[in-house]
């Protein structure tokens, strides 16, 4: 497995390097977003770890781009822990939040369990998803109503996937916060700021062909017709 690693600290690059190799990832390095870009399209990295603070460009710049052409797990890696800057991080489609200083170890598990849910994404024999005429396709990656597509980002749409495999049930916080994001104990604020992009997208590209229902302190619903 490769690794991309955006980091202008020198220091903590080398030592993200080194602490990856010994567990045999290969390791490739960027302190500036157009040299990280350009490795992205020649090394073609199946995770990214992105220092937010670069000192020439923005990390959240360079999460957009990789995002307009891949669904790789992203890391987010910053000292800031601003709940804003957390939920940019997701808005714009992290996978994954990572504070300095942190425990290597720590990094290495979330690594371990990013690259392994990408690797075993579902399987091509999983059945299209349809709540009226909402359309989910998991393997493509995929949705769209009455044949146009639209796009979601990474969180929105395993937000709505965890949804639609649930239309007419109620789905607590914890589900959600496991299946996007990975962490139940993970603040509800991402489900609430996720939940009200998608909520506009679908009233834009699928007016009425489905309708997200907040529970407060419980979780939300899905409600319309499963075809």
């Amino acid at each position: 497995m490769k690794i991309l690693v955006v980091e202008d600290d020198l220091v903590v690059q080398e030592l993200l390097a080194l602490a990856l190799s010994n567990v045999e990832y290969e390791v490739v390095r960027a302190a500036d977003p157009p040299t990280a870009m350009q490795l992205f399209k020649t090394e073609k990295p199946d995770l990214a770890i992105l220092d937010v603070n670069l000192e020439r460009g923005n990390g959240f710049e360079l999460l957009g781009d990789i995002r307009r052409v891949s669904e790789i797990p992203v890391i987010m890696l910053t000292g800031r822990g601003a709940e804003e800057d957390v939920l940019r991080g997701f808005e714009l489609g992290a996978t994954d939040y990572v504070i300095k200083p942190f425990h290597y170890r720590e990094l290495l598990a979330r690594i371990q369990r990013h690259l392994h849910q990408a690797v075993n994404r579902p399987s091509s024999e999983e059945a299209v998803l349809r709540t009226g005429s909402l359309e989910m396709d998991p393997i493509k990656y995929s949705v769209g109503c009455a044949g146009r597509e639209f796009h979601l980002t990474p969180t929105e749409f395993r937000l709505l996937h965890s949804l639609m495999r649930r239309t007419g049930r109620v789905v607590p916080n914890r589900v959600l916060l496991r299946e996007g994001w990975d962490y139940e104990s993970q603040s509800t604020e991402v489900i609430r700021a996720t939940v009200h992009r998608l909520r506009h997208k679908l009233a834009k590209d699928a007016p009425g062909e489905a309708i997200i229902r907040t529970l407060p302190g419980i979780g939300l619903m899905l409600e319309g017709s499963p075809a």
